[in-house]
């Protein structure tokens, strides 16, 4: 989205995150000058042919497909001008790991807060 607002470009994570901003890669807004940080406005459910949407401003969209998969999507916008920041994707789903075993897979994709992807076992100890 907006390149000049961030310090790194897509940066490496050891998280995912589906909620929030990486305020350490965030320069300021090149449109106004301000640093404060992303907020999130508004909130809506949207519900369209058996997937359900969730969406909130920061552009936050939320599908759950029948077969475990849900997206969300969301706009960093600064809270003082709305410009855009970053636009962040989050993934998850649950589906079977290479050893037959029910895992919770994560990925993230966001200019501002950086890729990773990451998956947790569903197995009790």
């Amino acid at each position: 989205m907006c390149v000049d607002c961030v310090k790194v470009i897509r940066p490496e994570r050891s998280i995912c995150l589906d909620t929030g901003c990486y305020v350490l890669n965030y320069l300021a807004c090149r449109q106004c000058s301000e640093r404060l940080p992303p907020v999130e406005v508004g909130r809506s459910v949207l519900e369209e042919d058996g997937e359900e949407t969730i969406k909130f401003t920061r552009e936050y969209i939320l599908t759950k497909k029948a077969h475990r998969k849900a997206k969300r999507k969301f706009l960093d916008q600064c809270p003082n001008c709305l410009h855009i920041i970053a636009e962040h994707t989050h993934v998850f789903w649950v589906d079977q790991d290479e050893y037959g075993d029910e895992c919770q897979f994560y990925e993230m994709d966001c200019i501002l807060c950086g890729v990773n992807n990451d998956s947790r076992s569903v197995l009790p100890f």
